[in-house]
């Protein structure tokens, strides 16, 4: 059974859940720390990130933005989120000094250090931007670009900040997040995933370690293993 307490990251889509108040409400009234994960394409302009958090949750009973207090939104020019909780700053701090998507000493690798459970709200795990992060501390070649793409990030306080960046990529065009969900089987054979529902939400939880040490397990067996269409081998798990 899912629940609140058991749960510190979301990646929620809202396109899928159709009784938005019940999810609000599951995550403000329990948990300590709340991650949500902001489209940064969203905001701004052209190469810029606004650090200014929108009100993209007031049609909500329990809206999880910038008018709500507590909540602080991520300064990571490609991958910002939006947290809440008792340490919520220090979650999210740093964020615009970062290079690459998801390095290992950024939000994403915070979640593994603190054995966060991630819950995929009305979505599939082909948005698992968690395992984007996994290739990138694995190493894995043609994932992330040799060249730097100036960005900048507009500052909630005023002004902008340039921050060069290293953008996801693959050579010959490969929808390598498409490929994630091939590991959901191996997910909920290992009792790393576990599907329930949140309101009329089809979801599954998952731990962040797990997650990771098992992906990394794998591509240690095939690097290019999300460049490809073939499924998992079952004997692998």
């Amino acid at each position: 059974m899912i629940t609140a307490r058991s749960i510190s990251f979301f990646v929620v889509s809202l396109k899928q859940v159709h009784q938005p108040h019940v999810v609000l409400r599951f995550a403000g009234r329990f948990l300590q720390v709340l991650q949500l994960p902001v489209d940064a394409g969203q905001f701004g302009v052209a190469g810029q990130i606004d650090g200014r958090l929108p009100r993209r949750f007031d049609r909500f009973e329990h809206p999880v933005d910038g008018q709500r207090p507590g909540v602080v939104r991520s300064l990571h020019p490609t991958h910002s989120l939006a947290a809440r909780g008792r340490d919520a700053a220090a979650f999210v701090e740093g964020e615009e000094l970062r290079e690459t998507a998801c390095p290992r000493n950024g939000c994403y690798g915070r979640l593994y250090d603190r054995g966060a459970k991630i819950l995929f709200l009305g979505c599939r795990l082909t948005s698992n931007t968690y395992l984007h992060g996994v290739e990138e501390w694995c190493g894995v070649p043609e994932r992330i670009t040799d060249t730097y793409e100036q960005l900048y990030i507009r500052l909630p306080w005023g002004g902008t900040m340039e921050r060069p960046m290293r953008r996801h990529y693959h050579p010959r065009g490969v929808d390598i997040s498409g490929q994630y969900g091939k590991m959901e089987p191996a997910f909920l054979a290992k009792g790393i995933a576990h599907k329930g529902m949140v309101g009329d939400a089809v979801s599954t939880l998952c731990d962040a370690r797990g997650m990771a040490d098992l992906t990394a397990s794998y591509l240690q067996k095939d690097p290019d293993l999300f460049a490809k269409e073939e499924p998992l081998p079952e004997e692998w798990y």
